[in-house]
């Protein structure tokens, strides 16, 4: 009888633990799905144990196609073999990442992305994996492009303008001119930016440029 009944209490005792394990893997994962940016983690051999449901989104991938794959298992080798590497430099040299890259969504878009990674341990202290998180920047490189863009537009319009233009900072120097101020004059770029305006004028206009370039400065 008292083996039966310490039989019964180790059974409760286990289930309790249980009960418990599961409320905490529970938590976790609630805790993993409220962060707005992806989360993902490894074990040590690059498989994945566990991520995010913003991650699950950014892939187009549910936890079940991921869990105990890696990435070359995965991804497209265009992409997977860069995140492998990333893995294993990671835990060579111990050190946190972050590395700007893409991800590839299973048959969907690329997606510019910050990746940050790091080790995490067990409790005896050794290297049990890597976790990662990161942060979508596709539309602000989209917006960098456009920029860049547009101001390659700009320049060409500007150094191609029938007219000489000019760009002076506080102090009257010149900071900016194009092609056709510089093929008016006769100069170089490298002759004129940094100089004075009033050192490609007539003596005369001197004093009273000065004295209406300074007053639009007040």
């Amino acid at each position: 009888k008292e083996a039966e009944a310490a039989l019964k209490r180790s059974n409760r005792e286990l289930e309790e633990l249980n009960r418990k394990m599961t409320l905490h893997g529970n938590f976790l994962q609630a805790l993993l799905d409220s962060i707005p940016v992806p989360v993902f983690y490894k074990d040590a051999q690059f498989r994945y144990l566990g991520c995010n449901e913003a991650f699950n989104r950014i892939t187009g991938l549910p936890s079940e196609a991921l869990l105990g794959k890696t990435a070359r298992e995965i991804w497209p080798r265009d992409f997977s073999e860069g995140y492998h590497q990333k893995d294993e430099d990671l835990l060579e040299d111990l050190r946190e990442q972050e590395f700007e890259f893409q991800i590839a969504e299973k048959d969907g878009p690329v997606h510019d992305v910050i990746y940050r990674k790091n080790v995490f341990r067990d409790d005896r202290g050794r290297i049990a994996g890597i976790v990662g998180a990161m942060v979508e920047i596709t539309e602000r490189k989209k917006a960098e492009g456009a920029l860049k863009r547009s101001e390659e537009q700009f320049r060409l319009l500007f150094e191609k303008a029938p007219m000489g233009y000019q760009s002076l900072d506080r102090e009257g120097r010149l900071i900016m001119v194009n092609q056709t101020w510089l093929d008016i004059l006769g100069y170089t770029r490298q002759e004129v930016i940094g100089k004075s305006f009033t050192d490609f004028m007539p003596e005369e206009s001197v004093d009273l440029f000065q004295e209406a370039f300074f007053g639009l400065m007040e």
